[in-house]
């Protein structure tokens, strides 16, 4: 820290003697990637001191484009998480001239460079960058495979999807799979149903409950796959299919649900009461109403109480 201060101190003296002389001494002129590094310094500043210069900075750098872009890649090796957050919004601000200069990170060896790399490529958006990134779903290092997958989700190019199938089923790392699950929700493509029920089974809470919401969020609903799951699977399964089918915006999900109420296991009745929370309607508040007067489980009375409080 001590280090980054005096290079940030010399930077700015350098700048106000530049200032001060303006047009007398051309040994201050400042090439591009000392201008570009010397923005960066302003722009991933922490101190409460500079913090007016910070979006300021960043700003420039995205002016400056694609000349921004080929000297600020030699910062993707950064550890430092204010460093490593600045380059992501930075390089989403220059969008896709980015790209290119990116891209050629990805291969770089360790870890950092390429999670980083992966970052930016997914804040910028650019579908051009989807090739390059699948390649690294193979990637040794957990970590950079994470944030790849994370990065085809929030690029959303249909060209992910049978990338992050296929690597889930020998995916050993759980973070991965969450991420791979989170990922194929945000592509929102129907042929990704059945795997994503598949992984309601997942021995890890994380990727089951990750799962569990891109099922959610995903249109049109997989009701035959999670009417099957609910009443099928074993748990924990078989409870995020119970909890999912009330995310289906379909009477007949909401029908299965009721009569889940009735089973005589009470977690079943308690997610059942969960689920109908999500699209909650007059039978479903009766029904619940109906089994609150003579309900004994504590499980399923807190559900009906958290029912009741959304409301």
């Amino acid at each position: 820290m001590r280090q980054r201060g005096l290079i940030i101190a010399s930077i700015r003296l350098l700048v106000a003697t530049c200032g001060a002389y303006a047009g007398a001494a051309p040994a201050c002129a400042e090439t591009d990637s000392s201008r570009v590094m010397r923005l960066f310094l302003y722009a991933s500043e922490g101190g409460v001191r500079y913090r007016d210069f910070v979006e300021p900075a960043k700003d420039s750098l995205a002016q400056m484009g694609a000349d921004a872009a080929r000297w600020l890649v030699y910062r993707l090796d950064a550890t430092d998480a204010r460093e490593r957050l600045t380059l992501a919004d930075i390089f989403e601000k220059i969008g896709p001239a980015a790209t290119p200069h990116v891209v050629d990170h990805l291969d770089a060896p360790g870890d950092y460079t390429p999670r980083n790399a992966a970052r930016c490529l997914g804040r910028i958006g650019d579908s051009s960058a989807v090739p390059a990134l699948v390649r690294q779903l193979d990637n040794p290092w957990f970590n950079v495979r994470s944030q790849v997958a994370t990065a085809l989700g929030e690029i959303k190019d249909p060209r992910a999807l049978d990338a992050l199938l296929s690597r889930l089923p020998d995916e050993g790392d759980s973070d991965v799979r969450k991420s791979c699950v989170v990922a194929l929700g945000r592509l929102g493509d129907a042929r990704a149903a059945e795997t994503l029920v598949a992984y309601l089974n997942d021995p890890f809470f994380g990727v089951r409950q990750s799962a569990l919401q891109s099922l959610i969020d995903l249109a049109p609903c997989p009701l035959a796959l999670l009417r099957e799951a609910a009443q099928g699977f074993t748990p924990p399964g078989q409870y995020g299919a119970i909890v999912a089918l009330g995310g289906c915006d379909d009477r007949r999900a909401r029908s299965t649900l009721l009569q889940l109420l009735r089973f005589e296991d009470a977690m079943i009745r308690g997610f059942a009461v969960e689920a109908l929370a999500l699209h909650p309607e007059p039978k479903s508040r009766r029904a619940i109403g109906k089994l609150a007067a003579s309900e004994t489980d504590p499980f399923v009375i807190a559900q009906i109480a958290r029912y009741r409080s959304g409301e």
